[in-house]
């Protein structure tokens, strides 16, 4: 089996697509990660603040009592 020109062109087309294609998947990939990490940061955020705000209150309640 001798390879021509256009199958050359061919092969290396297909190399190309693949790579393209592993390429947006890890892209994807990692955006899905970030935003995993992104939200969970949030939410520890969102509880560290909710807990902090808890002790506020508490602080002042006892400054009053």
């Amino acid at each position: 089996m001798k390879l021509t020109v256009i199958d050359a062109k061919n092969v290396k087309q297909k190399i190309k697509q693949k790579v393209k294609q592993v390429f947006s998947f890890l892209y994807y990939a990692q955006y899905l990660f970030l935003l995993h990490v992104n939200i969970f940061i949030e939410l520890a955020c969102t509880h560290a603040g909710e807990l902090l705000y808890a002790l506020y209150l508490q602080n002042i309640q006892d400054e009053q009592h």
